[in-house]
């Protein structure tokens, strides 16, 4: 809970004194981007850590159970790039 609530000040406090950030802004669409958090936090609890976590942390302390994770996670990724690229999607 602590992690969202920074995350939530410290974009207002960076909205609040720098202004907004145009170069960084998106043409994807708000609702996209809630659905893709809701999904990557959801995928993130269900398999006991970030994508990071377990490619960085637990692969270096040679944990199996990261080990599947990044392979679970990069074919998956892999699979939906590929299925997205053929389907015309940006």
């Amino acid at each position: 809970m602590q992690l969202a609530l920074g995350l939530v000040l410290g974009a207002g406090l960076w909205w609040a004194w720098l202004g907004p950030a145009e170069p960084l802004s998106t043409q994807v669409p708000a609702w996209r981007l809630l659905l893709g958090g809701l999904f990557v936090g959801y995928g993130a609890r269900m398999a006991g850590g970030c994508t990071s976590g377990h490619g960085i942390c637990g692969l270096a302390s040679l944990k199996r159970p990261s080990l599947l994770a990044v392979l679970t996670f990069m074919t998956t990724g892999f699979i939906t790039a590929q299925g997205l690229a053929a389907w015309g999607a940006r």
